[in-house]
């Protein structure tokens, strides 16, 4: 891509998405020194480490060179991801209060596609206290809050895998600062699992002072997920803290080799004195049961209850060992609309979908399950999740709709016949009109799985009426 000098955009008019619940000085100023990274731009020169104004760590260039990729003017930021993990960034730190209402917008661009790992690039917006000690940020008003171990509200979308090469991509971070908090740090960063390069250019970030009270930011659930109605009889209980079902002996609800960066532990409920598992920061975490393996081959259906703050997409994995390592996942992305926040999530998964997944999995011999939080999609990664109600079951069969056939009159009688399941009762009913219809119950019969046979009296001189099978 050539460089051609272009005026700069005011891209103030992006924060009209929140202006209408902010006060006139929503169209405030933007707040970073050399925000399109021209100070120590020289065209087709070579890049210049680091970028005034920006406090840089690892591989950060300001870049102006002949194929280096520019929005406007001459100059953007380089972050050049060589492998291994590295975090190149810039950043800038501006005083703040609690409440105060930041955003933080941009754009970024790769010339090449990059790996579908963890090599990613985005904005973060970052609130640290006086002592310069991170806080968890609550909730974001634009992009993710990452409440896990790397705190902050991270832009979205992400410059990852699935994003088009050489085409600057708009991305956005907003939020208010939490309460506690000092300073807020404004960071462009790409990480890089794999090597990649990833380039920002004609950044701005703006605030606006408390109109109120700093909001109410709830990280965790403060009612139950709902109670179990399975009958025990048709359950095998991996948890439940409301004691509705015996649990199987489970050796971990986290193993050593889990990649969950923020950790798990049992949180108590106050308010319902119940106590769930919490993952924080969650990439995918194992739980373990060998000396007690699952056999869930009696079972249709996996339930499991999640309440999250943050996140939008989820993933499962069941696991045998023996003879050899087999995995079935199931994974709940974005686009499915499940996962949703700051409410309990029921899931019932059919285990048919697991199988589908892999046949190979030894659903007889299962010793391993894994929450999963990394699966792409565009989806919110590493979040927070609590997690209750883990237990296969019996889900019954729903009934198929039934026709009444061969109706006849005769004998006195009004009979008539339909096919029929076991574990149905199937209730014939009339009604004198069908405009408005008031049906009663005229005989009831239980299904056989084979064809029922009804049959009426006819009263002399009564009212026509109407017959249908309602199936319960």
């Amino acid at each position: 891509m050539n460089n051609t000098s272009v005026r700069k955009l005011n891209k103030l008019a992006c924060l009209a998405a929140v202006a209408l619940a902010m006060p006139a000085a929503s169209m405030a100023a933007n707040v970073l020194t050399n925000a399109g990274f021209e100070t120590d731009a020289v065209l087709n020169a070579s890049v210049v480490y680091g970028a005034t104004g920006w406090t840089p760590s690892g591989n950060v260039y300001t870049a102006s060179a002949n194929g280096d990729p520019v929005r406007t003017g001459i100059g953007s930021l380089k972050c050049d991801g060589l492998g291994g993990f590295g975090v190149p960034l810039v950043s800038q730190t501006f005083p703040t209060t609690p409440g105060a209402f930041w955003n933080f917008e941009g754009y970024m661009l790769t010339p090449s596609t990059l790996p579908g790992d963890a090599t990613f690039g985005l904005l973060k917006i970052v609130w640290m206290d006086a002592g310069n000690v991170e806080l968890q940020p609550g909730s974001a008003v634009v992009g993710g809050a990452n409440n896990g171990a790397n705190p902050g509200i991270e832009s979205t979308p992400f410059l990852n895998s699935v994003s088009a090469t050489n085409t600057w991509i708009f991305t956005r971070a907003a939020g208010y600062a939490p309460a506690g908090a000092t300073q807020v740090r404004l960071i462009p960063l790409f990480v890089d699992q794999s090597a990649g390069v990833g380039y920002f250019d004609d950044l701005l970030a703006t605030n606006l002072p408390p109109v109120g009270p700093p909001p109410v930011i709830i990280n965790y659930p403060t009612n139950s997920a709902p109670n179990p109605t399975n009958s025990p009889a048709s359950v095998l209980s991996m948890y439940n803290s409301g004691g509705v079902f015996t649990d199987t002996t489970i050796d971990t609800w986290y193993t050593f080799w889990s990649g969950n960066p923020g950790g798990n532990a049992d949180y108590f409920i106050t308010n319902s004195t119940r106590t769930v598992k919490k993952y924080l920061g969650m990439g995918y975490a194992g739980v373990e049961f060998v000396n007690v393996p699952i056999n869930s081959t009696n079972y249709n259906t996996l339930h499991v209850d999640v309440w999250t703050p943050n996140a939008n997409q989820f993933g499962i994995q069941l696991v045998s060992l023996d003879p050899n390592t087999q995995a079935a996942q199931v994974d709940l992305l974005p686009a499915s609309g499940k996962i949703t926040t700051n409410n309990w999530v029921s899931l019932n998964i059919p285990l048919s979908q697991f199988k589908t997944a892999n046949p190979n999995t030894d659903f007889a011999n299962l010793k391993q399950l894994l929450w999963i939080d990394n699966q792409g999609g565009g989806g919110y990664v590493n979040g927070n999740f609590y997690i209750d109600n883990v237990y296969f079951y019996t889900a019954a069969a729903a009934a198929t709709p039934v026709t009444l056939i061969n109706p006849a009159v005769g004998g006195g009688n009004f009979t008539a016949q339909s096919a029929s399941q076991t574990g149905f009762n199937y209730i014939l009913q009339a009604t004198a009109a069908l405009g408005p219809a008031s049906w009663a119950n005229v005989q009831t019969n239980a299904g056989t799985g084979g064809t029922l046979n009804y049959s009426v009296p006819i009263v002399p001189g009564s009212p026509q009426r109407f017959y249908r099978v309602q199936v319960q």
